[in-house]
């Protein structure tokens, strides 16, 4: 990690251990071991201490090309008759840790953004019930907050039976299936609003990865207008072939 071999260091004090990560001596984790230090602590990102052993994280400035993150834990050694002798510390390089959990934290940042602002109705669903909304669902639903769509199953916000006959329940949870199965599913669909009035969707289910598993985000789009206009349409055709 640092490139000084052990002939180059062991034996040498006054701090020498320091000095390949910050260029100067200083105390580091291992010396809290056996005495606390509060300045020193303060450096270490959320310092925990089980019995006498800590473990910390710090960013170094001046280790590596542009910075590293450290992992560190430091615990005593003892003797034979359970004395303690030194201390021993331990060092892992996790920058590329850190950097993949800030590209992850910025992409969930946008993500909901996204989600939030955008003129779509959208849910986040585990595949049982809906564990999240945006304010154009509450809007489209006509609901007085989200905590009414929030733990529901889809059934509960649509009429016992959809237009083909079959039980909202029994097919919502078919849709699902093939949407965590095919990775997105599309469809029409029934909505009931909180004031019971039933419309048209057209529903997209996508799986997306969320916490080491996966949950479906779910668009929903209101098609009352183009329904309507396609029975207009159609009655136009049949006043036109009776005429």
């Amino acid at each position: 990690m640092t490139g000084v071999k052990a002939d180059d260091i062991l034996g040498i004090g006054d701090y020498e251990y320091s000095l390949p990560f910050y260029g100067f001596r200083q105390p580091i984790l291992i010396d809290l071991v056996l005495q606390s230090d509060p300045n020193l602590e303060a450096e270490y990102e959320a310092v925990k201490r089980n019995g006498m052993s800590l473990t910390g994280e710090v960013f170094i400035s001046s280790f590596g090309t542009n910075g590293s993150h450290i992992w560190a834990k430091a615990s005593p050694l003892y003797d034979s008759n359970g004395n303690i002798t030194g201390a021993i510390e331990s060092l892992r390089d996790i920058t590329e840790r850190k950097k993949t959990e800030n590209a992850l934290k910025e992409s969930e940042s946008k993500f909901r953004l996204l989600f939030e602002r955008s003129a779509d109705a959208m849910f986040l669903m585990d595949g049982k019930k809906f564990i999240d909304c945006n304010n154009a669902a509450v809007e489209m639903m006509k609901c007085s907050s989200r905590d009414e769509l929030l733990d529901i199953h889809p059934s509960q916000i649509s009429p016992e039976r959809q237009r083909d006959g079959r039980s909202s329940r029994e097919k919502s949870e078919e849709m699902i299936k093939e949407a965590f199965r095919n990775g997105t599913h599309k469809f029409e669909w029934i909505r009931r609003r909180s004031n019971g009035e039933e419309f048209p969707v057209i529903i997209t289910l996508t799986a997306i990865p969320w916490k080491g598993g996966q949950i479906l985000h779910v668009t929903v789009k209101d098609i009352t207008e183009r329904k309507a206009a396609e029975k207009s349409l159609l009655e136009s055709r049949e006043l036109y072939r009776n005429l």
